[in-house]
């Protein structure tokens, strides 16, 4: 499933065609659309700090205008803990505590956007 991109027709040597699909990123590996010098992110930003930590990261992101969530994964995909983001509020307290220590990845979705981060869960502080 493409994203966003460009997409184009190529032959090949032997005179065959073959789709060619551009995907643009920016330096965080975000998909982008646009043009010039100010591509307009897909993807929800937010920041997770700090990173690596023990028992509690804090969740930094743009204020939604509806209900948005964030959702934790483990390395497995599967989804350990989840939660609600209100509208207007901007920053959120997230207890790990209770999570192994390891790699996660969080997703934030608010407004019809997404996006992702990796954090990693200490066994000690």
């Amino acid at each position: 499933m493409l994203l966003t991109g460009t997409k184009y027709n190529a032959a090949t040597t032997n005179g065959q065609e073959r789709d060619i699909y551009v995907i643009k990123l920016d330096s965080l590996g975000n998909y982008v659309t646009g043009t010039g010098s100010s591509p307009v992110a897909l993807v929800h930003d937010f920041i997770v700090y700090p990173n690596p930590a023990a028992s509690q990261l804090t969740l930094q992101y743009t204020p939604p205008q509806t209900t948005g969530y964030a959702t934790i994964y483990n390395t497995f995909g599967e989804a350990v803990q989840q939660l609600t983001l209100p509208p207007g509020i901007t920053r959120q307290q997230v207890n790990i505590a209770h999570l192994p220590a390891g790699l996660y990845l969080i997703k934030v979705e608010a407004d019809g956007k997404s996006g992702v981060k990796r954090f990693v869960k200490l066994a000690y502080p």
